[in-house]
């Protein structure tokens, strides 16, 4: 199996890689220094982090993958990746920081949890397969969503924060 670059990926490797990529970003976590002017807090990318694990536990579960991120049913296809960004950014900019760290190590863990249900196969299935009804059909693996929405977005985001 592929995670589209070529590497062979079972489940076991899969939940390897996420849980060695979210001990390194919550390490950065852990200690990154609060940021200048208007970049985002830790808090924000915490939120970020897990709205996007929250769109990957939807899609696997054959619900709406944004309805969590104030995008309402369908408008999802008028926006980008920003204008989404955005809209969860501005749902928990008032959040407390307990709150999203809560909701971040609840979405981590139910996301990792749906992965362990999975067959190696399964991560194969064509993105359809889990949202048959968002048209058009989609044949990519969704390996793919699974893979963008956590060790890589974590990679990302830590590289964001850390200092130097």
């Amino acid at each position: 199996m592929s995670d589209g670059a070529g590497t062979e990926v079972t489940v076991a490797e899969m939940l390897r890689r996420i849980a060695a990529r979210r001990g390194e970003l919550d390490t950065v976590f852990e200690n990154a220094s609060p940021p200048a002017g208007d970049a985002w807090s830790v808090k924000d990318h915490m939120a970020h982090i897990a709205c996007w694990e929250h769109s990957a536990v939807a899609l696997l579960n054959g619900e709406d993958r944004y309805a969590h991120a104030g995008v309402r049913k369908g408008e999802h296809a008028t926006l980008d990746t920003d204008g989404i960004n955005q809209r969860i950014h501005a749902m928990y900019r008032d959040a407390s920081p307990g709150d999203v760290r809560r909701y971040y190590d609840q979405v981590h863990a139910d996301l990792v949890a749906r992965i362990r249900s999975m067959s190696d196969e399964d991560l194969q299935r064509p993105y359809s397969h889990y949202q048959p009804g968002d048209p058009p059909y989609n044949a990519q693996p969704v390996i793919g969503w699974i893979v963008g929405n956590t060790f890589e977005h974590y990679a990302e985001h830590a590289n964001i924060l850390r200092p130097g």
